[in-house]
């Protein structure tokens, strides 16, 4: 053999052994399947007596398809979700209204409250219960309201913690204004006391913006 086939054949040994350390090197090396997915704990809490499951909301479901539930809680239960949208959702029962709530799992862990609205039923009643805590404060955020008018029964709304009535003159000959005038209360760390000092005519978010857009549109439209 010559020099110049003696070259030729190692350069193809060469080649030979660049290919199988390269075919080696595909095979063993670790696939990569893209950016792995965070695991996350997330405390979740519902009122006792209520179910909720939790849901995707990344919209991988067709607008016609109910996603699978990944998790059901009662009370509070610590679960394990991956990075990504969800919501945390539960059907009406008697004590509480349908609710919904969307939250965002990240790096981080995170806890995730569920507060539904209780229903008009049990609203209804709670207020009851409530009225002579909230005359007490109207008698004393507001003296001179159950002196000269009559206090309708009035609503609670929303987790029974608003309260609102009507205010009616009882003595048109009293000097005082003849309208109907409009009160709301909210419960707070257990104590009612009066948000719309003095009452009136109209509840206004722009003087009131904590008042809740559905009571003060609800309490302005009672005459």
């Amino acid at each position: 053999m010559n020099s110049r086939q003696l070259i030729g054949v190692v350069v193809a040994g060469i080649l030979v052994l660049l290919g199988l350390a390269y075919l080696i090197s595909v095979v063993t090396t670790p696939r990569d399947d893209g950016p792995k997915l965070t695991k996350v704990t997330v405390t979740v809490t519902v009122p006792d007596g209520l179910t909720a499951q939790v849901f995707t909301s990344d919209g991988e479901h067709g607008e016609k398809e109910t996603p699978k539930a990944l998790h059901t809680v009662e009370g509070t239960k610590k679960i394990t979700l991956e990075s990504g949208n969800y919501r945390l959702a539960s059907a009406a029962t008697e004590q509480y209204a349908e609710a919904e709530t969307e939250f965002t799992v990240e790096a981080s862990p995170l806890s995730v409250t569920l507060k539904p609205f209780f229903t008009e039923k049990r609203l209804t009643s709670l207020v009851t219960s409530e009225r002579s805590a909230i005359l007490s404060a109207i008698a004393r955020d507001t003296p001179d309201v159950q002196k000269y008018y009559v206090i309708d029964q009035g609503w609670l709304y929303q987790r029974g913690e608003w309260y609102a009535t009507t205010l009616k003159l009882k003595d048109p000959s009293s000097g005082y204004d003849t309208d109907v005038l409009r009160l709301v209360a909210r419960k707070q760390n257990g104590s009612w006391s009066v948000v719309t000092v003095p009452p009136q005519l109209t509840v206004s978010r722009i003087m009131y913006p904590a008042i809740p857009e559905e009571v003060a549109t609800d309490i302005n439209n009672f005459h």
